[in-house]
């Protein structure tokens, strides 16, 4: 696996100067700043790394800017910029965990600064580490005076563009050396944004309000999603209940609901956890059908619309994730059915919910 790192760092490793053998027993300085996490190696864990790395080999001086973030549930992103003293370029890398990015933040920064190090044969064919194409770094050539340049400090902060290194070009040039150029797009920007997914569940629980008594519940919907948001399409059947007359029990009907439900939501995340409230409408048909001691039983229908709020409960893993709604709807097309023999049958309630739970399975 160290192999395969290597590969794909030689050319982040021409930003950096051939170490020089005339620098005596000074060793050179490496400028470190390490940002990442409680749970991830800290800045003193790194350089560690980096001198077991080295080992004893001659290198050159850098300066190092490196940010660690969680990329999703299971992806942990490394961020590099490294300065040397012709110029300097970026990286990103991904890995399953920080341990994995240490090891490989410091193999990318040894090889830095000395393009020759000997990293050795791969050990392993099941490379964890997963880096992008490496950019195609081209470095002016900068004829200098035959004498010796005055040391310049290290820039002490950078920028987050990939094709703007700071310069540390000496202050005697009449022309600013120009910025490094790379063949490869901007990953960073693209990778900050997070992709749309699609997403489809299906459940089932308990309704109240809209029929007579407690309902049960069946239920369907799709749409997309993405950091921080969704949208979706539902698809819900309320199966039938029946019920008798206020003012005459030997008279009664049947009674079932269906209908569509589009949504959107807002989704704060935790991790594997998520925690979505979304708006939405409910409109459909409550079918009735008369039953008991009818002179002819028939079949009405009537219309059904309703504004809804729910707050849920989701934990996900990949592609599969488990998920917990408690909504509560309020009626503004409540429908009533009624027969010739008595005035009323059955009424909707104005105000219901529904407590339902269910499956999802995420794509691509």
């Amino acid at each position: 696996m160290l192999l395969r790192i290597a590969l794909s760092s030689l050319a982040l490793a021409s930003v950096a100067p051939q170490a020089s053998e005339s620098a005596g027993d000074t060793p050179p300085a490496l400028r470190l700043r390490w940002r990442a996490p409680p749970e991830c190696p800290d800045e003193r864990a790194v350089e560690a790394t980096i001198e077991r790395t080295l080992g004893a080999a001659p290198a050159a001086a850098l300066t190092v800017d490196a940010l660690v973030t969680q990329a999703d549930a299971a992806r942990w992103r490394l961020e590099l910029e490294i300065a040397g003293a012709s110029g300097g370029g970026t990286r990103e890398l991904t890995a399953s965990s920080c341990g994995e990015l240490v090891d490989a933040a410091a193999l990318v920064i040894a090889i830095a600064m000395n393009p020759e190090l000997d990293v050795g044969e791969p050990t392993s064919t099941d490379d964890e580490v997963e880096l992008p194409p490496p950019p195609v770094v081209e470095l002016p050539v900068v004829e200098l005076p035959a004498v010796e340049p005055p040391a310049v400090e290290p820039p002490a902060s950078f920028t987050s563009s990939p094709t703007s290194p700071p310069s540390t070009a000496p202050d005697r040039l009449d022309e600013p050396a120009e910025p490094v150029s790379s063949g490869a797009p901007n990953d960073t920007s693209r990778s900050r944004s997070s992709p749309v997914r699609g997403y489809a569940r299906v459940g089932g629980g308990v309704g109240l309000g809209a029929l007579p008594g407690p309902a049960a519940v069946l239920g369907a919907e799709a749409g997309a999603f993405a950091r921080g948001w969704r949208v979706g399409l539902g698809f819900d059947g309320w199966l039938p209940k029946t019920s008798e007359a206020p003012d005459n029990p030997e008279i009664g009907g049947q009674f079932s609901l269906w209908m569509v439900r589009p949504r959107a939501c807002g989704v704060p995340a935790a991790g594997a956890f998520s925690f979505p409230l979304c708006v939405g409408l409910e409109l459909g048909t409550m079918r009735g059908t008369g039953t008991g001691a009818l002179a002819v039983s028939q079949t009405a229908r009537a219309l059904w619309g309703a504004a809804a709020v729910t707050a849920g409960f989701a934990w996900s893993r990949r592609i599969v994730g488990l998920w917990l709604d408690a909504g509560a709807h309020l009626a503004f097309a409540r429908p009533a059915f009624r027969t010739v023999q008595t005035p009323l049958v059955y009424e909707a309630s104005t105000v219901g919910g529904r407590f339902v739970a269910g499956l999802e399975l995420r794509f691509p």
